[in-house]
């Protein structure tokens, strides 16, 4: 599998995770965890991004390059939060070059902290 996606401009306002173009709402525990101790970046591993048209809500991407690998494929990304890749069901496939949204579960976010620790087992 290819490695987590991780973002290093990030930022939380209002109970929500700003990644390029996306907000991306974030539970309640999360939050206030965020709030005790800021994010510096987040990942998300490229199994858990979707991907769905441009008018959809996510984070704004062009799929540089698609590979499929039979049931499953990777499409690797230009978004403006840089670059990313996500592994999605052929089905879901887009063309090579097309606009896209890469959308993201609030549940399978890991935000990290300046020492690069995961703040959801930071306090643990």
């Amino acid at each position: 599998e290819p490695p987590i996606n991780v973002f290093e401009e990030i930022s939380v306002l209002k109970g929500c995770l700003e990644i390029g173009d996306c907000q991306i709402p974030l539970n309640h525990a999360l939050s206030d965890a965020c709030r005790s101790l800021p994010p510096r970046s987040a990942g998300v591993r490229p199994a858990k991004l979707s991907v769905a048209g441009p008018e959809s809500d996510g984070l704004s991407a062009v799929a540089r390059s698609v590979q499929p690998m039979g049931e499953w494929g990777a499409v690797l990304c230009e978004t403006p939060a840089g670059k990313a890749t996500a592994v999605v069901p052929s089905a879901a496939l887009p063309p090579e070059d097309a606009r896209i949204k890469l959308v993201v579960d609030p549940d399978h976010l890991h935000l990290f902290d300046a020492e690069a620790r995961n703040i959801r087992f930071a306090r643990d």
